[in-house]
């Protein structure tokens, strides 16, 4: 029997935890990212009248995609990979 028997091994019991709500977590940071995509297009659509509307509120969604998709990616990852 070894000195640190019957304790979980250093960031074992925190990793596993991690792993088991791992892609759960990651699908609900792409979900609010693309909640966010689609309230920046709302809110284009809103405030911009008339035949432009779509244009730029297809613009405000793919700009905040781009803004959100790296660090976003990143935490999603590091959700799955534990």
């Amino acid at each position: 029997m070894t000195a640190t028997a019957g304790l979980p091994m250093q960031g074992g019991m925190i990793s596993s935890t991690l792993r088991h709500i791992g892609v759960p977590a990651a699908a609900v940071l792409m979900t609010l990212m693309a909640a966010l995509c689609l309230a920046a297009a709302g809110a284009a659509i809103a405030v911009v009248d008339g035949t432009l509307a779509l244009p730029l509120a297809a613009l405000a969604a793919l700009m905040t995609f781009q803004a959100l998709r790296v660090p976003v990616g990143r935490a999603a990852s590091w959700l799955i990979d534990g």
